[in-house]
Order: structure tokens, then sequence, then C-alpha cells
């Protein structure tokens, strides 16, 4: 930057206006308020996930509180769906400003010591190989654009390990393949940084656990453990999603940003 350049203002750096920007898995736990959080800060939010009628319903949310949103379909785990994602964006915007890397599929419910071998080509075929090809060939359009944001969303769990005695007497525990997956996407998003840089930036949220009315027993546990005293809600990741996607994080890439109440801290 120049010395006489004026500086833009902060609210300036956060706005997203004329942007485009993807959310797979956008109207899940978490996507939905990361697309929410994007439309209101002015960019044109494309919601995408298997379910088209979900996306559709809930991009017209979204335009209902004055947002700008569309949804898409998307299957994470055939090729041919993210090819054709990334061709329907091109098609109706001609450009993508911001790829939010959420969709997962469902995990096991078991620790590596009792998990079903049988569906682990499963879980990774979806939330391994097709995690990674959404980087890949949407990284590749966003590189080839000349720019671009890129938010893996990952968990506290792929920085550090399960802590076990909080689900003693409730229903629930940490499954293998999930820590196997988010502990690889955090470093993925560092090897994705180096590599499309420095036209796309890519960096990774590890939210904490987030409450969705688990067993009590659990919730408990887990907010006497954490700093905060308390899981995550709906704001908690608004805020760290839109400095990510915008110009306010321009210097910043490669990076894991824990969300987690200081979970991590200990």
């Amino acid at each position: 930057m120049a010395r006489d350049e004026r500086a833009r203002t902060t609210q300036e750096l956060y706005d997203l206006k004329d942007r485009v920007a993807l959310v797979s898995g956008g109207y899940g736990l978490y996507g939905q308020w990361m697309s929410q959080a994007l439309a209101e800060a002015g960019a044109q939010v494309i919601v995408a996930s298997r379910n088209l009628e979900k996306c559709e319903e809930y991009a017209e949310q979204l335009q209902a509180a004055g947002g700008n949103a569309t949804g898409m379909q998307l299957d994470q785990s055939d090729e041919a769906s993210i090819l054709a994602l990334r061709d329907r964006i091109d098609e109706s915007f001609g450009r993508l400003d911001v790829f939010v890397n959420n969709a997962v599929g469902r995990f096991g419910v078991k620790n590596m010591l009792e998990a079903d071998t049988a569906q682990w080509p499963g879980y990774m075929q979806v939330n391994a190989t097709g995690v990674m090809l959404m980087g890949r060939h949407l990284g590749t359009y966003m590189y080839e654009q000349g720019h671009g944001s890129i938010i893996n969303i990952s968990s506290i769990y792929g920085l550090v390990g399960p802590t076990f005695p909080i689900y003693e007497g409730s229903d629930v525990t940490s499954p293998a393949e999930y820590a196997f997956v988010k502990g690889g996407l955090c470093n993925l998003t560092r090897h994705m940084a180096t590599l499309l840089g420095p036209r796309v930036r890519v960096n990774c949220l590890a939210p904490g656990g987030y409450f969705n009315d688990q067993h009590p027993t659990f919730v408990r546990n887990y907010e006497e453990h954490c700093p905060l005293g308390r899981m995550a809600g709906p704001e908690d990741l608004k805020g760290p999603v839109v400095f990510l996607a915008s110009d306010a994080s321009q210097y910043v890439t490669g990076q894991v940003l824990g969300v987690d109440g200081g979970w991590t801290a200990w």
C-alpha cells in the first residue's frame, strides 16, 4: 500500500456487497448461520446441499429477510455433481469470491476400538475425498479468476484429542472417523493455502461443541469443562466467517481459527 493511499474503514473492509459466496451444507446446523451472516454482510449467497428443496426454501427465507440468496444442488460424494455446481455458478454469476467448505456426511457413533470399519469407506468418500474435490475444483476456478477466499470447517477435534470423560453418562461419544477427517482438514488447509496463494486465501474454522438439544449430562459436562462455560450458539460462527470471507482478513491465509469458548486453551 502506498503511504498516501487512503486506508479503507473497518466497515468497508467487512462489506461483502457484490461478492458471490457458496456455502456447502448451507442450510444445516452450522451452514444456516454462516449463510445468514454472509447474506447480512451483503453477499449473494448460494445455499448448496443434496436436498435442493431445502436449499431453495432456506434461500427464500434469507431473501425475505432482505438478503440475496439462491439454492443449488450438490452431492459431495459425486465428482460430477461438484463439477455441475461449479459450472452452474459460472453460468449464473460468472464468478465465485467466497467458498465455505462446510458440508459433511453422517458420521458413526463409535470410538476407534468399536468403529464399524465396513462403513469407513462411505464416510471417507463424502468427508475426505468429497471435501478435497470441492477444494480442488472450486479452488482451481477461483485461482483462474485471480482471487477468492476459501473457508474450511473443521472442529476442535481437528486440533486436540477428545475429552472422553465428558461423554460418560450420556448417549454420545466422539467417533474415530470424525477425528481423522477433521484433523486432516486442518493440514489440508495449510496445503491449499500454500498451493493457491497468492491469488486465493485458504483458512479454517475449528468450532467447539454446538448446542443441539444433546443429552443433558453431556451438555453439563461440556459446559463445566469449557472456559466460557457454555456450548456454541447461532451467533458464534457469524462473525468469524464474515471476517475470513472479507477483506478484513486480506493478509490472513493458512490459519486455523478456534471458535471454541477457550476449549483448546487447556
